[in-house]
């Protein structure tokens, strides 16, 4: 009698030290595969930002030079502006004294109004 339960109870034994040996290798494999699914999501992402970051320094940069720019075309306006007052000013002070000197000096060719 005991010699059959040893003879049950050994592959029953052997069989659950199987079963628990190969789970905990199955989950040390899966963990394995897992932390190499993490590395390369990790990488992938790296570089997906140092991408993003390169976009943003030649963005930060064209940025910059337009705002140079505006201020260029603000002082150039700014300028123009000036020029224009100047030359209205001018030119009223000319026609008033075109008028003056047609009222002094009129010419006699010129048809009367």
């Amino acid at each position: 009698m005991e010699m059959l339960i040893a003879q049950i109870a050994t592959p029953i034994v052997t069989a659950i030290i199987a079963y628990f040996l190969g789970r905990r290798k199955r989950g040390a494999e899966i963990s394995t595969l897992e932390l190499g699914n993490y590395k390369l999501m990790l990488d992938h992402n790296n570089e997906m930002l140092r991408g993003l970051v390169d976009q943003l320094d030649t963005a930060n940069k064209e940025i910059k030079t337009l705002h140079n720019r505006i201020d260029l075309l603000e002082e150039t306006n700014n300028k123009l502006e000036s020029s224009n007052r100047i030359l209205a000013s001018t030119n009223r002070t000319l026609h008033k004294d075109f008028t003056k000197m047609k009222d002094k000096y009129p010419c006699k060719e010129c048809p009367k109004k």
